[in-house]
């Protein structure tokens, strides 16, 4: 936009924005058009041929413009400057009623008659009309006044200045909200062509009815399950309240405060858990849009994973048949492996039960896990947490383990777990063994969302040491009960 004719620099934006303009400049001119009908009929009545006469001209003008829809809108525009331009000069010098009061009013008419057509106008064809109407008027009457009255002469200046400052802001205000509003209307495309593969909604916020309007969605099917966006934010919970409320809060507490406000959050519905992030873009009216994270990855990787773990499920019962020697051996294994799926599939279905538990008495359920600082204050400490997701990876640590040689060369299958330090706000363990490195770490990559839930920090150093950081208290908005 020019800065000082505030006129766009994009010439398709401009011709659009004249386009928006042409209802009001119609209404104005069917206005004007009934107005001066009027004055046709008094003039003929009065039998002022002369005035009659200009009058019906500028009736032809105007009903010209008003039925030729398709004619230039610079040409609209300049009819209209010189319609208001001759008009004004015509009333002021021509018109002269004997009744002083109806003189004053007749004036009045004509002015609000010329502001009315400067609004309609551009910012550099208002100032023109403005400078041309009041510098006449002013010349004429230091002209043909005997009287010099400068206080009169002076506020007329002083009002021709304030008034194209004012439009200038006006203008400026007006074409900028139509920028703003271009803006809004181009989110849809914008977002296609950067997160076409991605799952996301964007809806706006009507103040009037305090309700949410979606705009457009994309791929949105796997997470609405046949519901409508309405139902999903109602049957969504993030914090103990839905996810209509949550937005409804979040547009109150931030309308007045910043443009636009960006978030990501965890939240639970009767599927599933999963994580999204939203941004609310505040202007005339507060637009939102929800971003899901591609699950479609996840769950073939999880198809994959079930087929392989069928099959060495198969090869180890295989062995347990064949091997009679070794049968206590593999069935041990196996039952560890089926007790790992089990809570693995808990997990997967969001299954939560927040408890608390004394860690070193829940280690000690593990029998591989030999607890080596087991003193009094270690024995009673207290933590509150996810216990199926730390069974999760206390499995995968214990089954993931190779055995080692002691220094009589015979075979342990022990771990040692020692704490490293304890907190108000986290425990840190040490395992001490041998792990399977690249297993452990897919796993924990792949359910990350759901061990982090629980954990601070997990760490692998070479293949001998596990340290993780275990949170002391674990706080899930979700879950509204505490199982003691």
């Amino acid at each position: 936009m020019n800065k000082y004719t505030l006129i766009f620099r994009d010439e398709n934006i401009e011709r659009k924005y004249q386009n928006q303009k042409q209802y009001g400049q119609n209404i104005i001119i069917g206005g004007l058009g009934l107005s001066f009908i009027l004055r046709c009929i008094m003039k003929l009545v009065n039998l002022d041929w002369l005035n009659f006469g200009i009058n019906l001209g500028v009736v032809f003008l105007l009903c010209f413009l008003r039925i030729n829809r398709k004619s230039n809108h610079f040409y609209k525009r300049i009819s209209l400057i010189i319609a208001n331009c001759g008009l004004s000069m015509f009333v002021f010098i021509y018109e002269s009623p004997s009744n002083l009061l109806y003189s004053h009013l007749r004036g009045a008419n004509s002015a609000l008659t010329s502001l009315i057509i400067v609004l309609t106008g551009e910012f550099p064809e208002a100032v023109f009309q403005i400078v041309f109407i009041q510098l006449t008027k002013l010349i004429l009457i230091i002209l043909k006044s005997s009287e010099k009255e400068y206080e009169v002469l002076l506020g007329n200046v002083l009002i021709m200045v304030l008034l194209i400052y004012y439009l200038y802001f006006h203008h400026k205000a007006i074409r900028s909200q139509y920028l703003l509003t271009l803006v809004e209307q181009k989110w849809e495309n914008v977002l296609e062509n950067i997160i076409e593969n991605q799952s996301y909604f964007i809806m706006n916020f009507i103040q009037d009815t305090y309700q949410f309007n979606i705009l457009s969605q994309h791929n949105c099917e796997q997470y609405f399950m046949d519901q409508d966006y309405k139902q999903f934010l109602r049957q969504s919970y993030i914090e103990k309240q839905n996810l209509e409320d949550y937005l409804f809060k979040q547009i109150k507490n931030n309308f007045y405060n910043n443009s636009c406000k960006s978030s990501v959050i965890f939240v639970k519905n009767s599927i599933s858990l999963f994580k999204l992030k939203y941004s609310i873009y505040f202007t005339t009216q507060p637009t939102i849009l929800i971003l899901f994270e591609n699950i479609q990855k996840t769950q073939n990787k999880n198809i994959n994973i079930l087929y392989k773990k069928i099959n060495m499920y198969n090869r180890l019962l295989l062995l347990s048949i064949n091997q009679i020697s070794i049968e206590k051996q593999l069935c041990l294994k196996l039952k560890h492996y089926l007790q790992l799926e089990h809570v693995m599939f808990q997990i997967e279905k969001g299954i939560y039960a927040m408890k608390i538990i004394k860690l070193t008495k829940f280690l000690m359920k593990f029998n591989q896990l030999s607890i080596l600082n087991n003193n009094q204050s270690i024995k009673d400490l207290k933590i509150t947490t996810l216990p199926n997701i730390l069974t999760a990876l206390l499995f995968i640590i214990q089954d993931f383990s190779n055995p080692i040689k002691n220094n009589e060369q015979k075979v342990q299958n022990q771990i040692l777990v020692s704490y490293q330090y304890v907190s108000e706000n986290q425990v840190v363990l040490i395992f001490q063994g041998k792990f399977q490195v690249q297993q452990i770490q897919f796993l924990i990559d792949m359910y990350r969302l759901q061990f982090f839930l629980i954990l601070h920090q997990f760490d692998i150093y070479q293949d001998k040491i596990i340290k993780i950081a275990l949170k002391q208290r674990v706080q899930i908005p979700f879950i509204k009960n505490l199982e003691q």
